[in-house]
């Protein structure tokens, strides 16, 4: 099973457009807001090397991968939670 989780910011765009893929795919998620919960940008940071939004993380259980996504990029996507 996989877990996704976005990191986010309330002014961005591209943060809209991947909610709304993950939605529209029927993908769950869980947001951190970033406006709401600051601390959790140094998070995303650590995770992804770049302080840009959104950061998708996405965790496989069964191998225990975790992978980085930055930025909207459906393919990218879909490849990391379609499977």
């Amino acid at each position: 099973m996989k877990q996704v989780t976005v990191y986010s910011k309330n002014a961005c765009a591209s943060c809209v457009m991947v909610k709304k893929w993950l939605t529209i795919k029927k993908i769950e998620y869980t947001e951190v807001n970033t406006d709401m919960h600051p601390e959790a940008l140094e998070d995303a940071v650590k995770l992804s090397g770049a302080a840009t939004m959104p950061v998708i993380v996405v965790e496989d259980s069964e191998t225990l991968a975790k992978h980085i996504s930055v930025g909207y990029k459906p393919a990218q996507l879909a490849s990391l939670v379609v499977a």
